[in-house]
């Protein structure tokens, strides 16, 4: 399962927020012949690529049900989010009509790993 939640900067509040699931409990234990259940399954591809997706969605999202308009983006240094956050003709998948954003790095996600005191 992955989360993704847009948080305002001003606001401190929950923009939106995303849950992918890669598979079902109910499909799973059945094997193909389970009853009609709600399914929970709602992505496929590879885990790694789930952040970057649950983002892209969000962008697209967001700027036409909240009436905001998402401008920068604090994460981690995900290069794989960053790459499909562009316009289609740039590489990426944002439609034309969505803003592409710039992003920063949050710092946080970069403390003590490398102790300097040893």
């Amino acid at each position: 399962m992955g989360r993704g939640l847009l948080i305002g900067a001003l606001s401190k509040k929950v923009l939106d927020s995303v849950v992918f699931n890669k598979k079902c409990a109910v499909c799973m234990k059945n094997k193909g012949n389970a009853k009609k259940h709600h399914c929970i399954k709602n992505y496929e591809g590879s885990s790694k690529s789930m952040e970057a997706s649950a983002l892209t969605a969000m962008l697209v999202r967001v700027p036409d049900e909240k009436r905001v308009s998402i401008c920068t983006i604090i994460s981690d240094d995900d290069s794989n989010g960053r790459s499909k956050s562009r316009h289609v003709a740039n590489g990426g998948v944002l439609p034309p009509n969505v803003e592409e954003p710039t992003f920063c790095v949050n710092p946080l996600h970069h403390t003590r790993l490398c102790p300097t005191n040893i």
